[in-house]
């Protein structure tokens, strides 16, 4: 039985949904992999165009212009949703690139856009006009858990969901477990009571939550008989079937279980057989592959600033001689070690875990280290450098340039940096962005090539960690730098790149607790001994993503500094975010930023101090929030205020950047 809509006829005044139910609903006692009698409006050959209403100036558009009513009649268009500030149709798709023309008295922004209809899975979108898809048996679930059990549903709403139709989902005990772009949500719940829910909201989809969309596709195609994977079960009372299930099939525990606020994380080696039967489980979220965590010069602190430091001849960016310390210190950005702004760097130990006995190029111009070595895990041990790759990656971030390296002052927010991985090495052959590089509030920084020309090279590294095509042009992005966009909802990543190839930093000391020669199997990727650096105190050369995210991390600590004492204010991590977007150079040949590879471009500094009035930094106070669909904020904040542009002959960019507020859910769990 199927529940339709023909909407509602124009009348020139506000619509609301209008729904004739045809036919009396009945107990479910079977379903297919396909809809619960849910599709409210999204028809085949349809298509949705979202129309940004015009501000009329009185009351800033609350008095709302009237729709062309007989116009959009003749094309066939109904009314989905009509709000103050936008106006959401739904036309037969030959008729919906005339709705611009239609629109244009009434509306700023007219857009067709077909994603209101799809839900957005990577590998196997489902899309609300077409039947629903059938998925190979192992990975389908054919039954929903009779009513009051709650069970995992898909649903979609026909419009941008409102914060009251949300809540009306969380009074009547339908928890939501995640968003699924475009509209569409993961919910719990009884199934009779969404079921009644669904009849009064306009909500397009209502489904059985399927099996195939928890599990990754490398996971599906496992055909080991064991396999090690992580398990994200939500913090929710049918937590209790998932972790007995854990309990009866996992062979291994690989690492403690993580918790996440509404989630936790489960890291096990089990029974591949087990698979489809876990992900069946309501409150079982996702499932992958596990994998254990492994790490991912001035040359490339020049390219990275940019300005005087490169020469750009014949598309080719490489480094010219200067100290770029110097350079920092003519912007008065490290005059003052008190007021310096302090890092965080969370890695694989430090040296030789000492914050006092530290490789010299830890120490500032009166031989003291500026390194304080912390353990921020519950792991037992030595905090020594057993891999090299921490000691590395601090000496590119802060490595003899005399800026303090330490946990941030307590209470303020923190702007996170994370690499974006790295192709080469990766042993499940991903070249993807992975999590937790694709968490939307962090800074991701993927890989450009550095311009390196040392001689020093291995004919075992193909190509060599320094030199050859990898580090030859400071304008290009590194073939081996992990892409976007993001698996789950198609976001661009990364943010920006940074030189990630012909890396020189310092080698970590430590040999007696590691008992192994640093620069063998658990170096770095390339990592090589140069042999031109003091004995005691080498240096090693080495690529990869691990460095690029400490060489945008000190970019941002600049800014921050800079903005700290020019303005007197502390930028918040969205401002440092947005800063570096927005002064972010376009890499050749890759197409107009933003973009999978390079996402808004290289981190450079070439424009970032100008005394010339030309940028205008907008540092938000956190606590204005953003807690509904259709909610406006006004930049800067206040009625009537605004930027007029200076000279309207040049080009503007304009970035917005917002942090998405931390919403831990509490739960008394059923054990």
């Amino acid at each position: 039985m199927r529940r339709t809509s023909r909407g509602a006829s124009f009348s020139g005044e506000f619509m609301r949904w209008s729904l004739r139910v045809l036919g009396v609903f009945t107990a479910l006692i079977a379903l297919s992999s396909g809809s619960l009698d849910a599709d409210w409006i999204a028809d085949p050959g349809s298509v949705k165009v979202f129309a940004k209403r015009r501000l009329t100036g009185a009351a800033l558009g609350t008095e709302r212009l009237p729709l062309p009513t007989s116009e959009l009649n003749a094309l066939g268009a109904r009314v989905v949703d009509d709000q103050d500030n936008f106006l959401v149709l739904q036309l037969p798709l030959p008729n919906a690139s005339a709705s611009p023309r239609i629109l244009r008295g009434l509306a700023d922004v007219v857009e067709i856009r077909e994603e209101f209809d799809i839900l957005q899975f990577l590998e196997h979108p489902v899309d609300a006009r077409e039947p629903p898809p059938e998925y190979p048996v192992e990975w389908q679930r054919s039954v929903a858990l009779p009513s009051p059990v709650r069970d995992s549903f898909l649903i979609q709403f026909a419009t941008v969901p409102r914060s009251e139709w949300l809540g009306e989902l969380k009074r009547a005990d339908v928890t939501v477990l995640n968003y699924v772009p475009q509209n569409g949500y993961v919910v719990l719940g009884d199934e009779a009571v969404i079921r009644e829910i669904v009849s009064r909201l306009p909500i397009q989809v209502f489904r059985v939550h399927q099996p195939f969309h928890k599990v990754s596709p490398r996971l599906r195609a496992t055909r080991d008989s064991f396999i090690d994977v992580e398990i994200l079960i939500a913090n929710v009372p049918e937590a209790s079937d998932a972790l007995s299930f854990l309990v009866d099939r996992t062979l291994q525990q690989l690492r403690p279980p993580e918790n996440s606020g509404d989630r936790t994380i489960h890291r096990v080696r089990i029974d591949t057989l087990a698979i489809p039967q876990l992900a069946s489980l309501p409150a079982v979220l996702w499932l992958d592959n596990y994998t254990p965590p492994q790490p991912s010069g001035q040359r490339e602190a020049h390219l990275t600033i940019g300005d005087t430091l490169v020469s750009n001849v014949g598309g080719v960016l490489s480094a010219v001689q200067g100290d770029h310390r110097q350079w920092i210190s003519s912007r008065s950005l490290i005059n003052n070690y008190r007021t310096a702004v302090r890092l965080a760097i969370l890695d694989t130990g430090f040296d030789l875990g000492s914050s006092t006995d530290v490789h010299r190029d830890f120490k500032n111009s009166l031989g003291s280290s500026f390194i304080t070595v912390q353990r921020f895990t519950n792991a037992t041990g030595s905090n020594a450098d057993c891999y090299a790759h921490g000691t590395m990656v601090a000496g590119v971030i802060a490595g003899n340039a005399g800026i303090q390296v330490a946990t941030q002052t307590k209470g303020l927010p923190m702007a996170v940096y994370f690499s974006g991985g790295n192709i080469e090495g990766n042993t499940q052959g991903q070249t993807r962005v992975s999590a937790p590089a694709t968490a939307k509030n962090v800074i991701t920084v993927g890989g450009s090539e550095n311009f390196n020309t040392s001689p020093y090279t291995q004919p075992s590294l193909n190509p060599p960690a320094t030199g050859g095509t990898y580090a030859d042009n400071g304008n290009q992005i590194w073939s081996q730098s992990q892409v976007g966009p993001t698996f789950s909802d198609g976001r661009i990543k990364p943010d920006i790149v940074a030189p990630a190839t012909g890396i020189e930093s310092p080698r970590t000391r430590e040999t007696s607790v590691c008992r192994s020669e640093v620069g063998g199997a658990n170096a770095p990727i390339g990592a090589l001994i140069d042999p031109a650096s003091p004995v005691g105190e080498r240096h090693l050369w080495s690529r990869g993503t691990s460095f690029s995210a400490p060489l945008a991390a000190g970019a941002g600590g600049l800014l921050y500094t800079w903005f700290r004492n020019t303005t007197g204010n502390t930028p918040k991590p969205a401002l440092l975010k947005a800063m570096q977007i927005n002064l972010a150079s376009d890499l050749s040949g890759t197409g107009r930023p933003p973009d999978s590879k390079q996402g808004w471009g290289k981190a450079d500094l070439t424009r970032a101090f100008a005394t010339d009035n030309r940028y205008v930094w907008n540092n938000e106070d956190a606590n204005m929030l953003l807690t509904a669909s259709g909610q406006r904020a006004l930049l800067p904040a206040g009625a009537g205020t605004g930027y007029r542009i200076k000279d309207t002959s040049r080009p503007v960019r304009v970035t917005v950047v917002w942090t998405d507020a931390l919403v831990i859910r509490r739960y008394r769990l059923r054990w």
